[in-house]
């Protein structure tokens, strides 16, 4: 039996997914007897469990993969990126559906439990509607979105539908699809200004930018980098304490992690100036907190100490880089902190610069 031009995804020797002439498959698709698709679904689904969908969650339009440095979107769209196509259960079956360019703002409540709110995660689901409409759209909102401590909501619960394998909403959600019925494609975190934010590079002279990797997909994911530099003047601190560098909020990154298996992240931060008074013992050093802000993690933090105190001592230029696996489910954030000797007013200048490395 050939296998009509619709059903060609993937490679079924090599795996590797096939690009799509939509407008081909198109216009294939009414050519197909429903009892041969209906066969050909069957056959598939039980032939070839892994057949990958072709979309990715995006914030821009059009774009599958994010094109540029894209922050504050108000909605979220579902993009061809190996090809359009994911399994929408039409009411009899699972079938195989050009799904490109579905979007949904963050402001509707129409196919949604509820508008979004700011620092918030929502589940994405893809579904069809009782009138054949498909819809890429949030479920309800998770319990807790906070850093390491992120949790679903009964409501919002997942499950593995026994037919396909796929992940799919255990629940009916309000305004959205039927339990077992909604494909999960990923997530998003909404950021304190209750939009979208992606990958690229945020500054600030005042202690950095809120910086943000708001969205996650399950399928066909991608490497990507995220950065935030404090391009502020120089600064002094004397406290003993553990903090935030310049005492800034924003001298952070964040990413959501939605619990897939390659969910490696490189980190790195560039020390370009540190500088202790002329006093003996006068020490500083800078590092990470994983989800924390009061007190360093891994053992890469760069310290100096003055060990004579007749001069000032200095350090330029200094490089430190981890990297940490296993973080949890939901929101994480790498914060850049500092500490001083609780006596001494140490410099802190031209910087810090951080970096990090996370598949979105």
């Amino acid at each position: 039996m050939t296998i009509p031009a619709i059903y060609k995804f993937v490679n079924w020797i090599t795996g590797t997914p096939v690009p799509i002439d939509d407008a081909m498959t198109s216009a294939l698709t009414p050519t197909i007897d429903p009892d041969l698709q209906d066969a050909l679904d069957n056959f598939l689904y039980a032939k070839f469990p892994a057949l990958v969908p072709g979309c990715r969650i995006a914030i821009e339009p059009s774009n599958g993969a994010q094109g540029g440095n894209v922050v504050g979107s108000s909605t979220i769209y579902y993009n061809k990126y190996w090809h359009g196509w994911a399994p929408v259960y039409d009411g009899t079956l699972w079938r195989w559906k050009n799904c490109h360019g579905l979007s949904q703002t963050l402001a509707d409540t129409t196919k949604s439990p509820a508008a979004t709110v700011a620092s918030t995660i929502y589940d994405m689901f893809l579904w069809q509607d009782t009138d054949g409409t498909l819809r890429h759209t949030r479920g309800p909102a998770w319990t807790n979105s906070g850093a390491g401590t992120s949790a679903r909501s009964a409501a919002g619960a997942l499950t593995r539908d026994a037919t396909l394998n796929y992940v799919v909403n255990t629940l009916d959600i309000t305004n959205g699809p039927l339990a077992g019925r909604g494909l999960w494609t990923g997530a998003i975190r909404t950021n304190s200004a209750n939009t979208v934010d992606g990958y690229g590079q945020g500054q600030g002279s005042g202690g950095g930018a809120e910086v943000n990797m708001g969205y996650a997909n399950l399928y066909n994911r991608l490497p990507w980098s995220i950065s935030n530099l404090d391009t502020g003047a120089a600064y002094t601190y004397n406290g003993a304490g553990v903090r935030q560098c310049r005492a800034s909020a924003n001298n952070q990154i964040g990413w959501l992690n939605i619990g897939q298996s390659s969910n490696m992240h490189w980190m790195c931060t560039y020390l370009w100036f540190m500088q202790t008074v002329a006093a003996i013992n006068a020490f500083m050093q800078m590092g990470y907190g994983i989800n924390r802000t009061t007190g360093f993690d891994f053992s890469s933090q760069t310290y100096i100490q003055n060990n004579q105190g007749a001069n000032v001592l200095q350090l330029r230029g200094a490089f430190t880089g981890s990297a940490v696996q296993g973080l949890a489910v939901g929101y994480n954030f790498l914060a850049m902190l500092e500490q001083s000797d609780g006596v001494n007013l140490n410099t802190y200048q031209q910087g810090p610069w951080q970096s990090i490395q996370i598949e979105y």
